[in-house]
């Protein structure tokens, strides 16, 4: 809550946070903030959702 409520940045919080520390390292927390890894599967999702192309705006 304190990043949402004073505006400070979340990620360097939790790095900033021993008992975090204690359990994840500076690359595994990195991860948990890695897009890459929680959007892999979103084109497939669409494909699943919308599998003849329509609902796409403008169609």
């Amino acid at each position: 809550m304190r990043a949402w409520k004073e505006g400070e940045d979340f990620r360097r919080l939790v790095r900033a946070d021993a008992d975090i520390a204690q359990c994840l390292s500076d690359k595994e927390i990195q991860g948990v903030f890695d897009l890459k890894i929680h959007l892999k599967y979103v084109n497939d999702i669409y494909k699943r959702v919308f599998p003849s192309g329509k609902g796409k705006r403008g169609q």
